[in-house]
């Protein structure tokens, strides 16, 4: 038993390694609480692995998520179902799965992900607000102007100002 597993991990780290991956060994790639980006909504999107990979007698391999989605009142978790198709006879290039972890990911598109995270999460307590009307000096109509306050950085500037 020893052998046959030893021989199997061992192929998968040598795929791995050269950041390709088979048929055979792609539930070995995903782990839960992992980073997972896909490009599947039309720009690369991080999620979080909710469970171990399954994989379904056609090859197809359903990967369970989840992310932080606006909600239009600050962000909640939504899970989402990422597909791939199967993969062939031969290796794969990681990066060319629909999804696959983070740690495989280009340099620049990791950045790209984790300042895209940072900048939601820096966002998570603002506040839009929308106005249709005239100004104060009823000299311009706003047919719809729109504000986002941060509050945080209200929080930060009011322990800074000079008391009076």
């Amino acid at each position: 038993m020893g052998d046959r597993f030893g021989r199997e991990f061992a192929e998968a780290d040598s795929l791995l390694a050269h950041g390709q991956i088979s048929q055979a060994h792609i539930l070995t790639l995903f782990k839960p609480n992992s980073i997972v980006v896909s490009g599947t909504y039309g720009k690369p999107a991080a999620f979080v692995l909710q469970e171990w990979p399954t994989l379904s007698s056609d090859g197809w391999v359903t990967v369970l998520c989840w992310s932080f989605q606006p909600d239009g009142a600050g962000f909640a978790r939504k899970r989402t179902s990422l597909s791939i198709p199967p993969i062939g006879p031969k290796p794969l290039k990681i990066q060319n799965l629909v999804a696959y972890p983070l740690e495989f990911a280009l340099p620049e598109l990791q950045e790209l992900i984790r300042s895209r995270g940072k900048k939601q999460w820096e966002l998570r307590t603002t506040t839009q607000v929308s106005y249709k009307g005239w100004n104060v000096g009823q000299d311009r109509f706003y047919v719809s102007l729109r504000h986002v306050y941060l509050f945080a950085h209200f929080a930060d500037t009011s322990s800074t100002m000079p008391d009076s």
